[in-house]
């Protein structure tokens, strides 16, 4: 990233037209940041064997000594390990991008191996559909006209039954015998064929 941004070329797909440093909203917390880093470092330099190790002094009274330093060789090796991606990323920029020699592999990565497609063909579309036929021909048609349904036949009782509230006692009388009399009727029918 350092490498690109310091020595790389600007990007065809985000010309840059006139380089400016951050804004100070931005600017001002790398700096602190940026000192902070430098200080903590030169407080621990113990790891490249010189300096002090104020962090790890201050630390081991509480977690006791670790043996994570490591010797000299081992830093020495990390370092060249180092210089050794640098020149490879360097020489990787020079050479011809492999999408070019083989853009049908590019296409196959950019598209994530088709994934998304067939997983779209396999499963959404054909939930949709399904979704699609349940509300158009089951939910609509059937659940939500039961209920309308529903209140229409509640709405219609209610208005043909206030026309038997009279007020006068005979009439509920008269609904109660006949109700009785149609309940002991069937009682008596099912007793009889059974």
């Amino acid at each position: 990233m350092w490498w690109l941004a310091f020595w790389g070329k600007p990007s065809p797909q985000r010309p840059v037209e006139h380089p400016h440093e951050a804004p100070p909203v931005m600017l001002v917390p790398v700096a602190i940041l940026a000192v902070l880093a430098a200080v903590g470092g030169l407080l621990e330099t113990r790891a490249l064997g010189f300096g002090t190790s104020a962090v790890t002094d201050f630390l081991t009274s509480v977690v006791g000594p670790q043996r994570w330093e490591e010797s000299l060789p081992v830093v020495a090796i990390g370092l060249v390990t180092m210089i050794l991606a640098t020149a490879l990323f360097y020489g990787a920029m020079r050479i011809r991008p492999w999408s070019s020699r083989v853009p049908w592999a590019q296409r196959l990565l950019e598209r994530k191996y088709y994934f998304d497609d067939i997983y779209d063909g396999v499963f959404v579309r054909p939930l949709d559909r399904v979704a699609a036929f349940l509300q158009r021909d089951i939910e609509q048609p059937v659940i939500d006209a039961a209920v309308v349904d529903t209140g229409y036949l509640a709405r219609w009782s209610a208005a043909e039954l206030s026309l038997t509230q009279s007020g006068y006692f005979r009439n509920y009388v008269l609904v109660f015998v006949v109700g009785v009399v149609a309940i002991a009727g069937v009682l008596l029918l099912v007793r009889a064929l059974t």
